[in-house]
């Protein structure tokens, strides 16, 4: 891009396989960070469902022996 003897179009052309690994890079980070939202969301979700069902006074069974 530094020689003035090239044209820009040719230049552009050079560059088209790091844009491409570039878009690719970007596409896969992309999809990482969609699939670490999800889990984190099924993650608070299970948190959220366990403490409720958690009772603050336990109760207890006792089985009686016949």
């Amino acid at each position: 891009m530094l020689n003035a003897d090239i044209p820009f179009s040719e230049s552009v052309t050079l560059t088209k396989p790091y844009l491409l690994g570039r878009t690719v890079g970007g596409v896969l980070m992309t999809i990482g960070h969609f699939i670490f939202g999800f889990h984190a969301f099924v993650l608070v979700k299970r948190c959220v469902h366990a403490t409720r069902s958690l009772s603050p006074f336990p109760t207890t069974t006792t089985e009686t022996a016949q």
